[in-house]
């Protein structure tokens, strides 16, 4: 006789990547129910109500469609959800708005749902109260947390404001009452996961137990990102960024790097989301090797990324990057830092090179090593393509199945 598969209640109030979480849960029979603010199952009536509006509103709400979760399987609060999304448009601090949204969500939640699960699962910012209630029951709860430690994220962008003063960088200051949630929240949780060693070592370096901690990292959507055919053996060296085009990123590194290869054959294209002042920055910099081309729908990456050499990615803080990941499934090789997956998830020399943080020489120095051996260079890529192909949602899942047996063992 085969013994009872436990009962796995996940909770999160927005989006993040706790659909992919809920689908792989489901799939293994563990998902008791989803519960978060508006999500609609590819299965379901409400996913054909979906197809039929405009395109614009369409993309605005594509990242709440779920593939392969049947719509009983969802409990959900869309006015909630609704409600504080317009408020936080409207407003110039948005922490206080999604705390206030996280309370109101956690207090809402049936009690029936919590008693019925032997584990419960949230993420942070949004379990404070959850925990106590689970705790009530006698459950057992596991903190998913998303990014790297408040506190550590704080001083980064201190001193970026110093280093990098004409870039905006907003000093993302928790209040202490959010800071307390959040401690609260490390502190009470019986078990943590993160996604990433660098999220990992910022709790540890405040006051985390080493034993609480479990590394599950993401996965990639292989059938979305697929390899590129052919590497050129020459002309240009295109190098690819994609992500928020700011300080955080290593923005201010890479237009340094590029103003000292103007020289050379090398060009990088920046693509994600960019506020006016840093396009002017950019713009100012007359570098004629540096094309910002901003958004683009996610649906357009995998061919944006083949059409590229090199990805690019010098972040000082992440709680993982999963662009990384995108990248080497698209068959290019990655340059960048300790502060992100990368230590996780590429070998130095045969995925990528990891270079310390906010490091030009270093990130000059991986780029020219790759312009002069693009032999190697196809190399790297096949095996970053290799490697991406271990890193599957569906392996997500079966680390996420193994630690929950694990803990609801006796």
């Amino acid at each position: 006789m085969q013994p009872t598969k436990p009962h796995i209640l996940l909770t999160h109030p927005g989006t993040q990547y706790a659909h992919r979480l809920a689908v792989q849960l489901y799939k293994k029979g563990l998902l008791s129910y989803f519960v978060t603010g508006i999500a609609i199952s590819s299965k379901s009536y409400y996913y054909h109500l979906f197809r039929c509006l405009p395109g614009r509103m369409q993309r605005k709400i594509s990242n709440r469609i779920i593939q392969e979760l049947p719509q009983q399987k969802i409990r959900l609060y869309p006015w909630l959800e609704w409600k504080y999304v317009r408020k936080s448009k409207q407003a110039a601090y948005t922490d206080a708005i999604w705390f206030e949204r996280n309370a109101i969500f956690q207090q809402r939640l049936s009690p029936q749902l919590l008693k019925e699960a032997d584990v419960v699962i949230g993420f942070d910012t949004a379990s404070n109260i959850l925990i106590q209630r689970t705790h009530q029951f006698g459950k057992k709860f596991v903190l998913d947390v998303s990014i790297a430690h408040s506190l550590s994220k704080e001083a980064i962008f201190k001193q970026l404001a110093l280093d990098y003063p004409d870039w905006s960088v907003r000093i993302e200051h928790k209040t202490e009452a959010h800071l307390a949630i959040e401690e609260e929240e490390q502190r009470t949780a019986d078990y943590i996961v993160v996604a990433s060693s660098f999220t990992k070592q910022t709790l540890l370096a405040h006051g985390v137990p080493e034993e609480k901690i479990t590394v599950i990292p993401y996965g990639v959507n292989l059938e979305q990102f697929t390899s590129k055919k052919n590497y050129l053996t020459d002309g240009p060296l295109r190098l690819l960024f994609t992500g928020t085009i700011d300080a955080r990123k290593g923005i201010p590194v890479l237009l340094d790097v590029m103003k000292q290869l103007q020289e050379l054959p090398v060009t990088l294209t920046l693509v994600g989301p960019v506020i006016p002042q840093v396009i002017q920055l950019i713009e100012s910099a007359n570098l004629p090797n540096v094309t910002i081309k901003g958004k683009v729908p996610h649906s357009e990456l995998p061919t944006i990324m083949q059409a590229h050499d090199v990805f690019v990615f010098p972040s000082y803080f992440e709680g993982f990057g999963l662009v990384l990941l995108e990248a080497m499934a698209c068959g290019l090789p990655i340059i960048t830092t300790p502060a992100t997956a990368g230590p996780d998830i590429i070998e130095e020399g045969k995925e990528g090179f990891i270079i310390p943080i906010g490091n030009a020489a270093a990130c000059k120095q991986a780029i020219l090593n790759l312009l002069e051996d693009r032999n190697k260079l196809a190399e790297m890529g096949k095996a970053a393509v290799k490697k991406a192909h271990t890193f599957t949602w569906d392996r997500y899942g079966n680390a996420w199945a193994t630690f929950i047996q694990k803990i609801v063992s006796p």
